[in-house]
Order: C-alpha cells, then sequence, then structure tokens
C-alpha cells in the first residue's frame, strides 16, 4: 500500500506545512504591523508639520528614528507644495491656482502642501525564506501621504 513517491511527496508537504507556511504568515504579520507603525509615524510627522509650520532637523531625526525600528527597512521623500495663482492664458482676465514644488521643505505657509511618500526597500528574513521556498511575490509596497498646512 505503501510506495516510495507517495511518501516522498509528504514528506515534502509535512515539511511545508510545518516549517515554510509559518514563516511565510509570520513575515505578512511582521510586514503589517510594520505599515501600519510607518503610516502612524508619517501621519505624525504630517500632523506635527500642520500645526507647528515647520520641519526641523529633530522632527526628521525623531521621524528617521521611529521609521528605523520597525521590522522593514524604508526610505522616504518629503516634498512641498505651494499654492501658486497664475493667469488663465485662454480667458484673459482669469486665473487658475495650481501647486508647484518648492525646495526649501523647513518653513511651510498656510495653504502650503505636505507630501510624504515612504517606500519599502526590502523584506524581512520571514519573508525572504518564504519567498525561496515557495515562490510567493514580494508584499513590499509604497504609501504617499499628504497634509495641508492651516
Amino acid at each position: 500500500m505503501k510506495n516510495v513517491v507517495g511518501s516522498t511527496i509528504a514528506v515534502i508537504a509535512i515539511a511545508l506545512l510545518l516549517f515554510v507556511t509559518p514563516q511565510y504568515y509570520i513575515g505578512l504579520t511582521q510586514w503589517t504591523r510594520s505599515q501600519s507603525e510607518a503610516l502612524s509615524y508619517t501621519r505624525e510627522l504630517i500632523d506635527t508639520v500642520i500645526d507647528t509650520r515647520q520641519l526641523t532637523e529633530d522632527m526628521l531625526n525623531d521621524y528617521s528614528l521611529s521609521l528605523s525600528s520597525t521590522t522593514e527597512y524604508y526610505k522616504y521623500t518629503i516634498t512641498r507644495k505651494v499654492k501658486c495663482v497664475m493667469p488663465d492664458p485662454k480667458t484673459p482676465g482669469q486665473t487658475y491656482s495650481t501647486y508647484i514644488d518648492a525646495d526649501d521643505i523647513t518653513q511651510f505657509n498656510q495653504g502650503d502642501r505636505i507630501i510624504v511618500e515612504v517606500k519599502s526597500v526590502g523584506v524581512n528574513s520571514a519573508q525572504l525564506i518564504s519567498t525561496a521556498l515557495l515562490g510567493t511575490t514580494d508584499v513590499s509596497d509604497r504609501f504617499r501621504l499628504v497634509g495641508r498646512v492651516r
């Protein structure tokens, strides 16, 4: 009733279910928690900039330290967009509003927008193991949060 092929497939299936699949779920759980923490830290930074109208070196250092405390590796870019009123070339006498990028991200004015884009750089060890053994795709992601200065 037993054959070598069936026993080999059973041993491989047992190894996958006992060792590899838990690693995959551990990796997903770590990624989800890390994304949630990164979103929270980013929202906190944007709220502080909205309230104080400035982005200091200490705030950037605290934000970088917070992101580095997660289980994922993140890279972020901060952009300041300034509202400009431009004359409308299609209809004389009319204007339109647009936002343009500003070089100085330390001082914000009322109506400016702060955009923080966070990108996951790598994967954690559990995701690396599951990707190698199961062939799953990486769950690394990016997100962008925007706030308007009051």
